[in-house]
């Protein structure tokens, strides 16, 4: 993917969030969101001020953009250049999930939810820093909360939402990677457990190959039963055996 240097680099836009020298930056993003199997992943990822001075012109910097719209090998990469820069200070991340049962005893939005929550209860932790609770800003020098998307309603804390976030935002497309690299790699690990499912491949997608495996096998327990209603809805049952 070759890439302007100037429009490429998403940490330009994230300077509008930096007033101050001691401002910091929260990015959360999730991968998973419409699979059949599998937990939904967050990620977070936080930056400070010397980070985005020391780093604004930096090439690797272009590395860092909307996961979908990067390969398996790209978004190795990108995460590899996370790895980095966390060890060096200045910028941390970290995952948290919502899982299947969560997913089904709520909806994938309740989820989702929890799992930001949580990853963002994570990088108060890794960062010292508190954040804002929803309507009470009373916290100086808070990192700002950007989320990819739509504002949540009830959520624990204050945040700004960004509508295509991730192919705007560096720290949200960072947080992207950071989600679906470590989903994916939940995935490839479960492919081990569950093999006729093709997890590896589909990453628990609802593909060609998982829907006819779901046919001829059943449904198992990191399946999301309350998004196989259609699928199974197609299902019937023949002497045993399950047939589209």
């Amino acid at each position: 993917m070759l890439l302007n240097k100037e429009s490429g680099n998403l940490l330009n836009y994230d300077t509008q969030f930096f007033p101050f020298e001691n401002n910091s930056l929260v990015g959360v993003d999730e991968a998973g969101r419409g699979a059949l199997a599998g937990p939904v992943v967050a990620g977070a990822v936080w930056i400070n001020a010397a980070f985005l001075k020391q780093h604004r012109q930096d090439s690797n910097i272009l590395l860092i953009q909307d996961s979908k719209q990067l390969s398996a090998k790209r978004r190795q990469q990108a995460f590899e250049a996370l790895k980095t820069w966390q060890k060096e200070g200045g910028l941390q991340f970290a995952f948290a999930e919502g899982s299947v049962t969560e997913i089904d005893v709520g909806n994938i939005a309740y989820a989702i939810k929890l799992a930001f929550r949580r990853v963002l209860e994570k990088i108060q932790l890794s960062t010292h820093l508190t954040l804002n609770n929803a309507g009470d800003d009373h916290v100086i020098n808070a990192p700002q909360v950007l989320i990819d998307g739509y504002h949540l309603k009830n959520f624990t804390y204050d945040h700004k939402n960004i509508i295509k976030g991730d192919q705007k935002s560096f720290c949200i497309a960072a947080a992207s990677i950071v989600a679906k690299v470590t989903r994916d790699l939940l995935m490839e690990q479960l492919s081990a457990r569950y093999p006729h499912y093709h997890l590896s491949i589909n990453k628990g997608y609802g593909t060609q190959q998982h829907r006819h495996a779901l046919v001829q096998y059943g449904v198992s327990d990191i399946h999301r039963q309350s998004f196989l209603s259609k699928v199974l809805s197609k299902v019937t049952h023949h002497q045993g055996e399950l047939h589209l």
